[in-house]
This record gives structure tokens, C-alpha cells and sequence, in this order.
């Protein structure tokens, strides 16, 4: 295990399941977690296993690295383990796993704020057990249009902002944050920005890299503006 530490935030190169294992029983307050979907998008110019749809992205950057992560979903086991260390949980993709989630009236929609004719989805959903309502919010999709950041590595990055907005929401005050798929370190840094104790697990090398020098350059930049 590789362990780094930036302002608030603690960043694991471990297998989220062997760092789960070892904690207690709600370790964590809230978990924020976007896991593998098992629709093949994991860095190929495809948009999945179904689609022979093909994009460019101007954004990427030269870490952005084919791979592949997304070939299956997690399974029961890694759910039951989530829910054991933590005491609520947001899961992007939610609807990807409902066979595999308890019933939850709670739901976030995230609409991405993209143009009419893009192939991808309009909005992606999260299943939460944190509250019984839906509630939607609308950043643009870092991958398609200038956010925080011009560059993107990861094909699932999402908004740092975003991350904002579910802290905000669904989070207090001194509470821990978990991620049990990092991937580009979005919700790092939204923890690192608003002060919450947080850590992150990234099995990929590459990401786990990539990830650490983009956390550690949004911390380097808010230093420059206090």
C-alpha cells in the first residue's frame, strides 16, 4: 500500500476491499463513491460495449490511458462491506446495481448540462440511503466542456464542484469522508477545499499518480490565493 497525504485528505494505492476490511463498523460518516458500471467505458474511444458511437475530447491529456476497469461491476460482497464501514453511502451509477442496493426512495440526479444530439447520457444518478428524497443538480461534464479543469485523465472524471454540492448537502461539519474508487481525485479535492477529513482508495497505479499531482496542485493553488 502506498499512502499519501494532502492538506485533509488521505490517498490510498490499495484494493478498496482489503482497506474496507480492516476498518470498524461505521468507520465512516458518509461515503462517496462512483464504482466500475460494467458498461465497458474504461478509456477506450467507444462510449461502452453497446455503442459504436465514437468521440473526441480535446481535454484529455496525455495521462489519459486506456484501460480496463469497467469490464465488470462490483459484485454483493463489495456493497455489504460499504454499507458495514460506513454509515451512508452515495453511489454514482446507482442504477446500474439495483439488484444488488436495498430499496431507497433517495436518489441525486445529476443533470450535466450538456448540448441536445450528444451520445451520452443527459444526467447520471446516484442511489443514497443518506436521505428519502431526490434531489438534482446541474454542473457541466468536465469531459466535454471546460470546468475547473482543461485536462482529463480519467473517463468517468466528474466536477470538483459537484463534489461540492453533495458535501455541502449531505454532509456536516468534522464529519469522514470515504471514496472507494478515487479515480481522478474530484472528491479529494472538493474535501480538501471545505475542510472534511477524508480518504480515498485507487487501485490503478497510473490514476493513483495522476491523481495525486492534480490533488496536490489544487492545494498548491488555493495556498497562492490565501
Amino acid at each position: 500500500m502506498i499512502e499519501t497525504k494532502i492538506k485533509t485528505a488521505t490517498i490510498l494505492n490499495i484494493d478498496c476491499m482489503e482497506y474496507m476490511r480492516s476498518l470498524p463498523d461505521k468507520y465512516f460518516d458518509l461515503a462517496v463513491c462512483d464504482p466500475p458500471y460494467g458498461i465497458g467505458f474504461d478509456g477506450d474511444s467507444t462510449l461502452g460495449n453497446n455503442s459504436s458511437a465514437r468521440w473526441k475530447n480535446p481535454a484529455k491529456s496525455a495521462k489519459y490511458k486506456q484501460k480496463e476497469w469497467d469490464k465488470k461491476r462490483p459484485d454483493c460482497l463489495y456493497f455489504a462491506e460499504l454499507m458495514r464501514a460506513t454509515n451512508k453511502s452515495i453511489i454514482w451509477g446507482g442504477n446500474y446495481f439495483t439488484d444488488l442496493l436495498p430499496p431507497s426512495g433517495g436518489w441525486v440526479i445529476w443533470d450535466k448540462g450538456v448540448a441536445n444530439g450528444m451520445s451520452l447520457s443527459d444526467a447520471e444518478m446516484a442511489w443514497t440511503n443518506a436521505t428519502n428524497n431526490i434531489k438534482k443538480c446541474e454542473f457541466l461534464w468536465a469531459g466535454f466542456r471546460k470546468c475547473e479543469t482543461t485536462e482529463r485523465f480519467h473517463p468517468t472524471q466528474k466536477p470538483v464542484k459537484l463534489y461540492e454540492w453533495i458535501l455541502t448537502n449531505y454532509a456536516k461539519p468534522g464529519q469522514k469522508i470515504f471514496d472507494s474508487h478515487m479515480g481522478s481525485g474530484s472528491s479529494a479535492i472538493a474535501c480538501n477545499n471545505l475542510g472534511f477529513e477524508y480518504v480515498g482508495c485507487e487501485l490503478d497505479e497510473d490514476y493513483y499518480n495522476a491523481a495525486c499531482e492534480r490533488i496536490a496542485q489544487h492545494a498548491q493553488q488555493e495556498r497562492l490565493f490565501d
